[in-house]
């Protein structure tokens, strides 16, 4: 019996997305993705954040009182800022979660934003130039991003203030002390003779 094998069917271009190359600036933040790529553009823009905060929605007209963790909150602007996943933000207790507490926080006087996991990874630019409580904000310089760590030397680092100091000998009016160790010739264990 023979099979045919079929050549696989290449993923069309347009569904690539523009932040795959993406490199996490900030790796000691926790967070999905596309919180980070969120993260990141906000600390670009100077934008005052909260991330991942608990906010108090005290509503006595309805006698309740609700905390919800936000994934960006920015207090001066009363914004929270919602990033959702496709997969757990379409379950539907996870829909009716999502509806409630947006009701809460619009009642408290908040204005909530949701954006999809899809449509940062796709520009996130973008979102932000379309919101105008995100595009008005003050410009200020970006925050220098610090550059991707790239360990060339297969993990071998030494901080040994003599080896340093034998690097630094092509220096002027630097003086470095050279190895001074013998190299001692090979006796014999055992004396013959006397």
């Amino acid at each position: 019996m023979r099979f045919r094998v079929t050549p696989r069917l290449a993923a069309p271009k347009h569904r690539l997305s523009a932040y795959k190359q993406w490199i996490d600036p900030y790796p000691g933040i926790p967070g999905t993705k596309p919180e980070k790529i969120v993260y990141a553009e906000m600390m670009n823009r100077g934008i005052p954040f909260q991330f991942q905060e608990y906010i108090h929605f005290n509503l006595p007209l309805l006698d309740t009182s609700e905390w919800f963790r936000a994934d960006f909150s920015v207090p001066v602007a009363k914004v929270i800022l919602n990033v959702h996943g496709t997969y757990w933000h379409t379950q539907p207790a996870q829909v009716d979660k999502d509806a409630l507490t947006q009701a809460f926080a619009e009642l408290s006087g908040w204005r909530v934003v949701t954006w999809w996991d899809f449509e940062i990874e796709a520009d996130v630019v973008k979102l932000f130039d379309a919101d105008p409580y995100l595009r008005n904000w003050p410009k200020l310089p970006p925050v220098p991003h610090r550059a991707a760590w790239h360990d060339d030397s297969a993990g071998i680092r030494t901080i040994n203030a003599s080896r340093a100091g034998r690097i630094k000998k092509n220096e002027p009016g630097v003086k470095t002390i050279a190895n001074k160790r013998k190299r001692r010739t090979a006796r014999p264990r055992y004396r013959i003779g006397r």
